[in-house]
């Protein structure tokens, strides 16, 4: 019942914002002509489209604080691993997150996600200042990638539509100036951002190695080494990776879009109200990749600790396995783990180049 009463919040949510965006479509097309209010009779549009995503917000809002109720009944009515006292020790517990028992079928829930990237927001935290400088560079440097396309239309304007050599001459130095600064501030954007991730790799490395010191005998009697070290050494620096990789296209796809937006906007806000129906769409195929990438990642990471546990037992014991003549053995099934390795990076390579084709066509559409 909660899995259906969560479900359904979600899709009666979407109904009602799928109504709110199709209400500021009809508004856009038929509407009159006046957007920003002149006098009480003649409030204007804007106070429509205002109405609009305020209750949008009010729908978001409602979605996470329905379905967190929705888990606290849950937890409320069904005891927890900790309540019927099954012993499990606590040093055990994940690293990052929630304990064991906030998982839903498929993965973390929601919930677990959230306190994930909350605990590594916490140990970022140091680097706020470097981070700061970080965003502010990065800004910087997308509000300079799109004003070139802009200071591109002006030259083809003044070189060929409406001759003006002056002006022609004053438009290029700035496309100059502009395309020299954006690349000062993507390579500083770029260097602190590495510096930011070194440093939460270095923090990860140091909290995940201290969890394993204070780990019961027991932990190391049934988790290989190879896992280990493979979670130490490789999981550690992909998460530090994809932590700053997220920030650094967040920032720029942010700045540019508040850009194009206000091109667009000046141009013909009706259009633009008109090109906002495709962003549930963009939404809901982000989501749906996001999650199918999450889940074949995760199985990326596994298949690359058991080959390194493979190798790691063999690489210990090279004098047993030289005594029994296993050598065949050991290195068919470091092969076999490797093929599997192989496999799951094969789906992942596709499952990009599909996302990086739709994000070349999603720009070339105002094209």
């Amino acid at each position: 019942m909660t899995a259906q009463a969560r479900q359904g919040i979600y899709w009666s949510s979407v109904a009602y914002q799928l109504l709110l965006l199709s209400k500021a479509v009809v508004v856009a097309v038929l509407g009159h002509d006046r957007l920003w209010p002149k006098d009480l009779a003649s409030p204007g549009l804007a106070l429509v489209y205002t109405s609009i995503v305020a209750s949008l917000l009010a729908s978001f809002a409602q979605v996470s604080s329905g379905r967190a109720l929705v888990r606290r009944w849950q937890r409320r009515a069904k005891p927890t691993v900790a309540e019927l006292g099954d012993g499990t020790n606590d040093a055990a517990e994940p690293l990052l997150g929630p304990a064991k028992g906030d998982e839903e079928e498929g993965g973390l829930s929601e919930e677990a996600r959230n306190a994930t990237i909350g605990s590594l927001l916490r140990l970022s935290a140091p680097d706020t200042p470097l981070l700061l400088l970080a965003f502010s560079a990065g800004a910087a440097a997308a509000l300079g990638q799109a004003l070139i396309p802009y200071y591109t239309g002006r030259i083809i304007d003044y070189a060929s539509i409406d001759p003006n050599p002056d002006s022609f001459k004053l438009t290029t130095e700035k496309l100059v100036g502009v395309g020299l600064a954006c690349a000062v501030f993507t390579g500083l954007r770029g260097g602190l951002f590495t510096i930011a991730m070194t440093r939460l790799n270095v923090r990860l490395r140091r909290r995940l190695f201290h969890s394993l010191l204070h780990q019961d005998i027991s932990f190391f009697d049934v988790t290989r080494t190879g896992e280990i070290t493979s979670r130490l050494s490789a999981d550690t620096t992909t998460v530090s990776d994809q932590i700053c990789l997220n920030l650094n296209v967040m920032l720029r796809s942010a700045t540019q879009a508040a850009m194009v937006l206000g091109f667009m906007f000046s141009a013909s806000w009706r259009l633009t109200v008109v090109t906002f129906v495709m962003v549930p769409v963009v939404l809901a195929i982000c989501k749906v990749y996001g999650g199918y990438y999450r889940k074949l990642s995760k199985r990326v990471q596994s298949e690359l600790a058991e080959a390194n546990s493979v190798a790691e037992e063999a690489l210990g014991t090279m004098t047993t396995v030289k005594a029994h003549a296993a050598e065949g053995s050991t290195e068919a099934a470091y092969s076999e783990k490797l093929d599997k390795f192989y496999v799951l990076q094969r789906r992942e390579a596709a499952a990009y180049a599909v996302s990086a084709l739709y994000h070349v066509q999603q720009l070339a559409l105002p094209l």
